[in-house]
């Protein structure tokens, strides 16, 4: 098969995967301890033809006190279910949603699919969780409402 005709397959699948609700696994190296992270995608701002940004939350294994230290912050944490979604390694694992991430833009992100498509799109969040994490993400107010109205959360 022609090496170019693989990757615009690997395009096409990227595009029609790709949705608000996704939970995507791949390499973080942005954080403190870079590693293997999942993250939903909440969030598309489309700037121009060349820059589509990508809002995202993480999914953590534990809640981290030191980063997680007030009872407001402990309430943007929403929990998550392996028995809902079977990839996560804990029973139960948390969804952050006193931040979110815009790091990376569409293209960055088709590319790496490109090139490692297996594992990256795990499943997509149930319209409750999803609903449950935007009214988290709006009425923070960790999070500044430019951010808020450019990912359309207001």
């Amino acid at each position: 098969m022609d090496l170019a005709l693989t990757d615009d397959f690997l395009k096409s699948t990227f595009d029609n995967e790709f949705e608000i609700g996704k939970i995507i696994h791949r390499f973080e190296s942005n954080f403190k301890y870079p590693s293997s992270k999942f993250s939903i995608i909440v969030g598309i701002y489309k700037e121009n033809e060349d820059n589509i940004y990508i809002a995202r939350v993480f999914i953590n294994k534990g809640v981290n006190v030191k980063v997680i230290n007030t009872d407001e912050l402990r309430q943007l944490q929403i929990d998550i279910y392996k028995k809902d979604y079977d990839f996560l390694d804990r029973e139960y694992s948390f969804i952050d949603c006193s931040k979110f991430s815009e790091d990376i833009t569409y293209s960055k992100l088709q590319q790496e699919y490109i090139n490692n498509p297996k594992n990256f799109f795990k499943d997509k969040i149930s319209d409750k969780l999803l609903h449950n994490i935007i009214s988290k993400l709006t009425n923070t107010k960790t999070i500044k409402p430019i951010d808020k109205k450019k990912y359309n959360w207001l």
